[in-house]
């Protein structure tokens, strides 16, 4: 009897708290078979003073609305969908790159792009503050291009935890966040790697170690090189 009131209570609360249920446990990572990520084939470590580091260049390739949108809507409410979700909110998701544009991500190939939580945890705004500071790291040398991409190929939140620490929980953020809105998001990619935060103590600069396997597929008709996740 204890146990029925004790259910009933605990399910009356989530309905009261808009979203209580998703934010508790968010699908924070991509899925590694319809979204393993994609490469861009004009970034080389070579070149990235011409392209991911100069101002502005990652607003000449990011795709249009007019694709994006589509996109995520499809996303969220296709049943064949791995990211399927009828009861989502779309404002409250944002179509991302797996591989960011600022570090040499593919900008419309669909194996780079899903529909990313804007609440939680680990919401598209930690990864944002990753994405800037691996950027950093790579453009000034403290990366190579090839660790700045493994650490989204992998676990995102491992990197983020070896650079940055331990995220205080900020709760839902909406559409009330700045960082949260795609407009913001871009222009702060868009306008180059922010300034450089100095590397941890005592830890050397390389990317987190992805817990799967990558393997490698040449370039084919239409499409640069990727990387595809294997995992046990």
């Amino acid at each position: 009897m204890f146990r029925t009131i004790l259910l009933a209570s605990i399910g009356l609360a989530l309905s009261i708290v808009p979203g209580a249920a998703r934010a508790a446990e968010p699908h924070y990572l991509p899925d590694p078979m319809a979204t393993p990520g994609a490469l861009n084939a004009m970034v080389t470590q070579q070149n990235i003073g011409t392209t991911i580091c100069r101002r502005g260049w990652t607003r000449s390739i990011r795709p249009p609305e007019r694709y994006t949108e589509p996109l995520k809507r499809r996303l969220l409410y296709s049943p064949g969908s791995p990211y399927f979700d009828p009861g989502a909110r779309l404002r409250e998701f944002e179509l991302d790159h797996r591989v960011p544009l600022g570090l040499g991500g593919a900008p419309s190939d669909r194996k780079n792009l899903w529909d990313e939580p804007r609440f939680g945890l680990w919401s598209a705004r930690r990864k944002d503050e990753l994405e800037g500071l691996i950027q950093g790291f790579v453009c000034r040398g403290r990366l190579t291009l090839a660790q700045g991409q493994a650490a989204f190929l992998g676990d995102w939140t491992r990197a983020y935890r070896r650079y940055l620490g331990e995220p205080a929980w900020q709760g839902d953020t909406g559409t009330t966040d700045p960082l949260a809105t795609p407009e913001t998001r871009a222009r702060s990619h868009d306008d180059g790697p922010p300034p450089l935060p100095p590397l941890p103590a005592n830890k050397p600069a390389v990317a987190a170690a992805p817990h799967c396997a990558f393997a490698w597929s040449p370039t084919g008709p239409g499409r640069g090189p990727w990387f595809f996740k294997r995992c046990p």
